[in-house]
């Protein structure tokens, strides 16, 4: 499910907001912070994920004043895995905190709205996505730069040397023992592609770096 929001995102003074380049948006996805880019770049990555939309639908309800209004949640994102689609608003925790009833409101029209929908709601905040998991992403996603050529015969001996390791795991530090330091600097960038690309997998949960395990994800 991709395609164009019900609101634009207009440019003005403020300077979180931008455009992030998401196919399982469509190509891009217009973000109005700083915390909603962090979260769509882990939607992006993630594999369960098949498409996200930003600003995706517009829900009336009423304000504490008792006016008609509506609210635009942040994101529609469908999965690959069976679950039911998710509606979710991004906020900084103390925004929530400071702004209370009016959010209740706001999420209580929108818990209603999804379940109508068949979807679920949820609120999500900085706790939730700058974890490890972000810091890791935002590295791996230099490593799927179109522009950069990463060598397929490297790529297909890392992953044979992944293959041949007891249990078919291993850190960064023992798939490339072996090699020159020469080799080891040529053969890095294309290790971090490859997890990048989920060809290999790899705990994300903690920081990445020589000693993460390594899971290999190709067929026997």
């Amino acid at each position: 499910m991709t395609g164009v929001g019900v609101r634009k995102i207009r440019g003005g003074r403020r300077g979180n907001r931008g455009r992030l380049s998401a196919n399982k948006a469509g190509g891009r996805a217009e973000f109005e912070s700083t915390l909603e880019r962090d979260f769509f770049m882990l939607l992006e990555f993630d594999e369960a994920v098949e498409t996200f939309m930003p600003q995706p639908v517009r829900i009336a309800y009423r304000a504490e004043s008792g006016r008609a209004t509506h609210y635009v949640p942040d994101a529609l994102v469908t999965y690959r895995d069976g679950r039911a689609p998710s509606l979710y608003e991004v906020k900084y925790q103390a925004e929530l905190q400071a702004r209370a009833a009016e959010f209740r409101l706001k999420f209580q029209a929108a818990a209603s709205y999804a379940a109508e929908q068949g979807w679920t709601f949820a609120a999500i905040t900085e706790h939730d996505i700058r974890t490890a998991r972000l810091k890791n992403v935002a590295f791996l996603r230099a490593f799927l730069d179109p522009q950069r050529v990463f060598s397929e015969g490297t790529q297909v001996d890392l992953l044979a040397r992944l293959r041949a390791q007891p249990g078919r795991e291993a850190t960064p530090a023992s798939l490339l023992a072996g090699l020159s330091v020469e080799q080891r600097g040529a053969a890095l960038p294309v290790l971090w592609h490859l997890i990048a690309r989920h060809r290999i997998g790899a705990e994300l949960e903690q920081p990445l770096g020589m000693n993460s395990r390594l899971i290999s994800k190709a067929p026997s």
